[in-house]
C-alpha cells in the first residue's frame, strides 16, 4: 500500500472553498467524492503544489 500523490484536497462548493487533509477526503463516502472529481470542484495538492487530477486518481488506486 502506498500514500496517494497529494496531502490535502480543496473542494469548492458554490463559491465556498472547504480544505481537507487527504485522510479526511478519503474518508468521504464514496458518492460525495465521486460528485466532486466528476463536477471539478476539487483541486489536489501536495505542499504547495498543485497536483493533476489524473495523478491524484490513479494515486489513490493504488492506495488501497
Amino acid at each position: 500500500m502506498t500514500d496517494p500523490a497529494f496531502d490535502r484536497v480543496v473542494v469548492v462548493v458554490e463559491g465556498q472553498r472547504r480544505e481537507l487533509s487527504a485522510a479526511a477526503f478519503l474518508k468521504l463516502p464514496l458518492p460525495e467524492r465521486i460528485k466532486h472529481v466528476l463536477g471539478r470542484s476539487i483541486e489536489f495538492y501536495l505542499g504547495p503544489r498543485s497536483v493533476e487530477r489524473g495523478d491524484a486518481l490513479k494515486s489513490m488506486n493504488q492506495a488501497r
